[in-house]
């Protein structure tokens, strides 16, 4: 009997690099959203710095900087903050959307895996069936063969 052969291979091979696809997509997004979480801690200590320089200068009293200065540094700390924050829940939602994709492809993907695996098993109970069957031919030539001769 010839080899076993899937119908729908190239359909399975085309969703597994769909899904492949898609994994890497996720990687890219959860490596976009850590450099924005890292970039976020980096700014908040960026902003404590600053605090602690404004505390320190007003301490001593006397500054040569107004404090309209060490507002705006603040305010820009606050924009910073809130642009950061505005791209990491924006990261968070592409990376559910690419889970969800994710979550289908590899649904489509196993579908057409218990596709071939019934298949296969198919394809074995038919092999099975043929070589039951060729053994009983055999085993009836042999035993017609030998009634044959003991006749003769």
């Amino acid at each position: 009997m010839k080899k076993f052969r899937f119908r729908y291979d190239s359909i399975l091979k085309m969703r597994e690099e769909a899904e492949e696809r898609i994994k890497n997509d996720l990687a890219r997004l959860l490596a976009k959203k850590h450099a924005l979480v890292e970039k976020q801690a980096q700014l908040i200590t960026q902003e404590t710095t600053y605090g602690d320089y404004i505390e320190k200068t007003l301490a001593k009293g006397g500054s040569d900087l107004p404090l309209k200065s060490f507002e705006s540094g603040k305010q820009y700390y606050r924009e910073k903050k809130m642009h950061l924050n505005h791209l990491i829940s924006q990261a968070d939602r592409e990376i559910e959307r690419t889970q969800q994709k994710l979550a289908e492809a590899m649904q489509a993907r196993k579908i057409m895996e218990k596709l071939k695996e019934k298949a296969f098993r198919q394809y074995v109970d038919a092999y099975n069936k043929a070589d039951i069957k060729l053994i009983e031919e055999i085993i009836n030539y042999s035993g017609n063969h030998m009634n044959g001769d003991q006749d003769g």
